[in-house]
């Protein structure tokens, strides 16, 4: 396995040359620098059906006000990240930068966990633990963010997008190819592994829920810019074969991250495109955010926790090809699992 995960497409897939991209690196300069995106819309507008998001708590969030292109951007200040980003609830956004740093909003940052090497996805485990998907070894990994103390749940993995169920399972895209990138579920406290989806017609590799947990998103690895679906029963298993929920979300190569707001919009960062998207939940599309070319492109989509100067209505997203920084976009509206 290399580090970008190029492989060789299914035979039905015309190949696509990458454009090159840098090698991640580790950087220390701190950056507050405000930068001018260009926000792109379609003919379509990315609004939700419904006019309320509800949480657990029966709160809720009006869902005719999301915005429909970004209210800020920024570079946060000190804040590092390769693949993947997580925020706890005592004002610490945790990222990989040569190890697993926390860092708070207002440019300071401790190591946590330094013998790991570059992760890939990551997600809270119910007993505080984070699980994460190391890119070198394949390994999915149990870290105690309190002690730095790191421990094996699973091997031969390329877990890519990892997000943990209300169930406290491990749901992960593993990205492979050549023959089809699965949608998997593990135990974490035996590694016991479940395959959920194995299509040939894709890879996944970004995955999240619906905010009422009765669909999975799957972003996909040279997918021909197709962003599919499939529906869950109540134990969170799939019915029904996978559907394309929304077709040409970028032009085909990688789906970098999904993640899904209150509200039910799901956002999508296209790799190929340099664009992040924003998909209705009927699936409409529309070009949310176009990054600046050779400036920034976030992997990874992580909403703020709204603690400790992080705005739970922006989502942050690192850039492994920029020096590991954390690219912040304001879009005014919580993520899915949003509580008052």
């Amino acid at each position: 396995m290399t580090l970008l995960g190029f492989g060789i497409l299914a035979a039905c897939t015309p190949p696509r040359e990458p454009r090159p991209r840098p090698e991640p690196t580790s950087s220390t300069a701190d950056t507050g620098t405000v930068l001018t995106t260009t926000s792109a819309t379609t003919g379509d507008t990315a609004h939700s059906a419904a006019p309320t998001g509800h949480t657990a708590t029966g709160a809720e969030f009006d869902c005719t006000t999301v915005p429909l292109a970004p209210i800020s951007t920024r570079v946060v200040p000190t804040a590092r990240g390769s693949y993947d980003l997580r925020f706890d609830d005592l004002g610490y956004l945790y990222g990989w930068d040569n190890g697993l740093m926390k860092a708070d909003a207002y440019g300071n940052r401790v190591e946590v966990s330094p013998p790991l090497t570059n992760i890939q996805g990551m997600d809270w485990l119910q007993d505080g633990d984070l699980a994460v998907g190391e890119i070198n070894t394949e390994a999915l990994l149990r870290v105690n963010v309190t002690t730095g103390s790191v421990s094996l749940i699973s091997t031969d993995i390329n877990a890519y997008g990892v997000k943990v169920g209300p169930d406290g399972m491990i749901y992960a895209g593993t990205d492979d190819a050549p023959g089809g990138g699965k949608l998997v579920r593990i135990d974490p406290d035996t590694g016991a592994r479940e395959v959920l989806v194995d299509d040939s017609r894709f890879n996944v590799r970004s995955i999240d829920f619906s905010p009422d947990f009765t669909k999975m998103y799957m972003g996909t690895y040279f997918g021909n810019g197709r962003f599919w679906a499939v529906d869950l029963d109540a134990t969170y298993t799939p019915v029904g074969d996978p559907y394309v929920f929304s077709p040409d979300v970028g032009n085909g190569t990688e789906h970098d991250a999904v993640g899904v707001d209150i509200c039910g919009n799901v956002y999508v960062v296209d790799y190929g495109s340099n664009t992040l998207y924003q998909l209705a939940p009927d699936g409409r599309k529309q070009a949310y955010l176009t990054f600046p070319t050779g400036q920034h492109y976030g992997h990874g989509i992580a909403w703020g926790s709204g603690v400790g100067g992080w705005s739970e209505t922006a989502i942050y997203m690192p850039e492994p090809w920029y020096g590991n920084t954390v690219f912040e976009v304001e879009i005014g509206v919580p993520s899915r699992s949003w509580t008052p």
